[in-house]
């Protein structure tokens, strides 16, 4: 980005926080309109939830103690109130809603306080046939639903199951004090089927992801500028943030910054932040801009001082083949697990080539959590996580078993040789002669963890890739080069 800033403008030669709050200065204009989610298609998403769960009479319960928890309601409703209660009620070929909060809120549409899950300020419709809902008093929900319930024989619920757990909350007690007693009432609790709703993401969700990812593949642009030895995990952080901000991300990211330096690369989600970066070191960075609530998650990891060294590259390479494999075979109606194993067999190959396992199917002896030893693939002493996972609403979104149209996953192998580890191993026979076998290699290689994450859509097409910062290690290298040699001509 700043490589196309007349030099005139440009920051002066400083530490990449300045550099970063110029950045932000310059690029401060106002960001593309983006999709919404319109209020016709949340009223559509609480007709589907009826109809799946052939009930009449709808409830989603903010819950104001986990934004996970929270999340189907918000999904339905179309607002991120905490202490809200959505009733949705089939009334012939419509569907009827209402949200009800505490008094006070939502009542002066002059200066109104709930919050469209856009961030802009939400404003109630009638709650029919595509409308917004109408939003009325928490003290009203007894009178309107309590008749209701008489009238039916199942109501879907979504949101808090526990209505004692609200918290300072109302709306789940308010609830709960109707639902109870009730013997004769059929209470299907919906989460489930909703988070299947949310694994398949409409054209709206699919563009609000698009820029999300978009946003997040232009700060992993400007960090290759930044990158160099002598700044720290911290600076790399406000880079990312000015690049966020510029581009009209939400305020809050999909989750918190992972800048992981040298050995901090090995924890999966490492903290810190505050350490140095060396020459001939590497950084693993993972991050997601998050825009109207929908989230980004890409990973790359890059050498410190702009050249893979032997290393680097050799475990840089087996994590790249291992995506590239997952994705060759993420085809409409593949299985998910069929591409995790094709990664997990293409890793542990490779790392079996390095010497760092004895063999692609090689165990291990391991501790149990209920005591006792028992055997573990060698490939989850370098690898111990998933694949990938759904984006959307959630970082970690729901996704379906198979590839399907509308669905927006990651797909994020890795490897991380963490420092001290073997020494852990329970000591066995088995296991002292592994540590013959694969210590010397693991001793060449300790302390490098490289994680490569991609964020893809399936289409009719086909699956598409949508994260498209550079990831082959000879691009990296030429964007490093290329950011060393305009810092040196300024």
């Amino acid at each position: 980005m700043l490589a196309s800033i007349p030099k005139a403008l440009r920051p002066p030669r400083t530490g990449p926080m300045v550099a970063a709050l110029a950045l932000l200065l310059l690029l401060s204009t106002a960001p593309p309109a983006v999709a919404q989610v319109t209020q016709g298609e949340f009223a559509e998403r609480r007709a589907a939830l009826l109809y799946a769960t052939e009930a009449r009479v709808g409830l989603a319960i903010s819950n104001p103690t986990s934004r996970q928890g929270h999340l189907p309601f918000q999904y339905l409703a179309g607002v991120i109130e905490t202490d809200a209660v959505l009733l949705f009620v089939r009334e012939g070929d419509g569907v009827t809603s209402t949200i009800f909060v505490p008094e006070g809120l939502g009542r002066e549409r002059g200066a109104l306080p709930l919050v469209g899950v856009d961030g802009a300020p939400f404003r109630p419709g009638d709650g029919t046939r595509g409308q917004a809902p109408e939003v009325r008093s928490l003290e009203e929900l007894t009178d309107t639903l309590g008749p209701l319930l008489d009238l039916v024989d199942r109501v879907a619920l979504v949101g808090v199951s526990d209505f004692a757990a609200g918290g300072s909350a109302r709306g789940p007690e308010v609830v709960g004090a109707l639902l109870e007693g009730r013997e004769e009432l059929e209470i299907v609790r919906a989460n489930g089927q909703v988070n299947q709703m949310r694994a398949i993401k409409s054209p709206a969700e699919l563009q609000l992801i698009r820029r999300a990812v978009e946003i997040t593949e232009a700060a992993h642009r400007e960090l290759l500028n930044h990158i160099r030895p002598g700044v720290t995990e911290a600076d790399l952080k406000v880079v990312i943030d000015s690049v966020f901000r510029a581009m009209g991300a939400d305020a809050r990211p999909a989750f918190g910054h992972i800048v992981a330096s040298a050995e901090n690369s090995t924890i999966l989600h490492y903290r810190g932040g505050e350490r140095v970066l060396n020459d001939g070191e590497h950084v693993k960075i993972d991050i997601g801009a998050q825009v109207h609530g929908y989230a980004a998650d890409v990973t790359r990891t890059y050498p410190v001082n702009g050249r893979f060294s032997p290393e680097l590259r050799d475990i840089y390479e087996i994590v790249r083949a291992a995506q590239a494999r997952a994705e060759e075979l993420a085809a409409e109606g593949a299985p998910r697990a069929e591409q995790s194993r094709a990664a997990d067999l293409v890793l542990g190959e490779g790392l079996t080539r390095l010497g760092l396992m004895e063999g692609p199917g090689a165990t291990y002896d391991c501790a149990q959590r209920g005591g006792g030893m028992g055997e573990c693939p060698q490939l989850r002493i370098h690898y111990f996580h998933s694949l990938g996972h759904g984006i959307g609403l959630n970082v970690h979104d729901p996704t379906p078993g198979t590839m399907e149209v509308g669905s927006a996953i990651s797909i994020e192998p890795g490897i991380y040789l963490r420092p001290g580890f073997l020494d852990d191993l329970p000591d066995t026979p088995r296991n002292r002669a592994l540590l013959e076998r694969i210590g010397a290699a693991y001793e060449r290689y300790e302390g490098i963890g490289v994680r490569i994450e991609d964020n893809h859509i399936m289409t009719p097409e086909g699956l598409v890739w949508i994260s498209r910062a550079p990831r082959e290690i000879d691009e990296i290298e030429a964007a490093m080069a290329a950011a060393a040699r305009e810092r040196a001509g300024r």
